[in-house]
């Protein structure tokens, strides 16, 4: 089978050896893959340029990842630099250039959209020094490749760069920074931002003065906090990230799912939230099986316990009832019964009871 990535590296190394024809000394150019993983290299002495071919299926769009280096004697990369596009004929043009061996800074003046959101950060770092130094000291904050990232004990903050549009001319693009504010790990506001003044009060009020949500969307028009805000400024975050666990599979199975065992797994899910299980435990899905655990955040280890409820067989076929499937201690031994219905009985509930007494993890 040959996937569209082949097709667009061959595209492009045909492109590449038709820009390099005329040159004196042309650079080496090779094309090589496998499956949906292609790439083309350019190289001319320690000065090289693989650039990584890909797709997305839905839209067929074409997109270009560029990495351009500069060698030492034992082939790791002393300069790097990187793009990402959809124009084919500005990865070339690219290319070309930086097989003329420039220096960075000379590369950057003639691409601006190369290392775009490194530059930026940087930038943004550098107007933060004399806005804030207190924010902006190594105390509170790192400069990440393309991110800004802020801390203050369980406040974080981290600041990108985003290239919307990819392909268009950089003059088109709205380069608004992305803002992602989190308490304890947990993202709470995602916000686009223009104006680096109005960023650095929201950065401040979050990180330094540990504002609360409710407080920033009265001072800053237009941000809203999402749904885990509440349950962190009302000081029971554990039990907000629990429920929403369950909104979310509820939602998902009503929306999204057309089989049999819909139905009866809704109800089961309702019976247990009735029973008040949706405080005390995360839920989650792999394929057509549900999890409960104490896991606080999304993923679970194996040797982790909790309690499976699955509506198929070994064969992955659908049964009537379930396979109800437990594990109360860490490492501990896999119980499995079966039950020909799907529902709350009392010994389920009492195995709920247990696994809800397990430390959180």
């Amino acid at each position: 089978m040959k996937y569209h990535e082949e097709t667009l590296a061959r595209e492009l190394f045909d492109e590449l050896q038709a820009k390099f024809a005329g040159v004196a000394s042309p650079p080496k150019i090779g094309c090589g893959g496998v499956g949906v993983h292609w790439d083309c290299t350019v190289q001319q002495g320690e000065y090289r340029a693989v650039i990584h071919c890909f797709s997305y299926r839905k839209q067929e769009v074409a997109e270009y990842c560029t990495s351009f280096a500069v060698l030492d004697a034992v082939l790791r990369a002393k300069i790097s630099a990187g793009l990402r596009t959809r124009c084919r004929s500005a990865t070339i043009a690219a290319v070309a250039d930086w097989m003329q061996r420039p220096t960075l800074p000379e590369f950057y003046a003639r691409h601006a959209e190369v290392d775009f959101g490194k530059r930026a950060a940087a930038a943004l770092h550098e107007q933060l020094r004399v806005a804030s130094p207190v924010l902006s000291s190594a105390e509170h904050c790192d400069l990440h490749e393309d991110q800004l990232r802020f801390r203050n004990g369980d406040r974080t903050a981290s600041v990108g760069f985003p290239q919307p549009a990819v392909g268009l001319p950089l003059r088109t693009r709205k380069s608004s920074c992305l803002a992602i504010l989190a308490w304890d790990r947990c993202e709470l506001l995602t916000w686009g931002v223009d104006d680096v003044n109005q960023l650095t009060r929201l950065l401040q009020r979050w990180v330094l003065d540990r504002a609360l949500p409710s407080q920033l969307e009265r001072e800053f028009a237009g941000i809203e906090f999402n749904k885990f805000a509440k349950y962190y400024e009302n000081g029971n975050p554990v039990e907000g990230e629990f429920i929403e666990s369950w909104n979310s599979i509820q939602k998902g199975y009503a929306e999204f799912f057309q089989r049999p065992f819909v139905p009866a797994a809704l109800q089961l899910l309702a019976e247990m939230r009735s029973r008040g299980f949706d405080r005390t435990l995360r839920v989650g899905t792999s394929l057509y099986s549900i999890f409960v655990s104490r896991s606080r955040r999304h993923g679970m280890r194996d040797e982790q316990p909790y309690i499976c409820f699955s509506f198929t067989d070994e064969t992955g076929e659908f049964i009537t009832g379930m396979n109800v499937s437990t594990q109360l201690q860490t490492g501990g031994q896999l119980q499995r019964t079966r039950y020909t219905e799907v529902a709350l009985t009392e010994p389920i509930v009492e195995l709920l009871q247990q696994l809800a007494a397990v430390p959180i993890e």
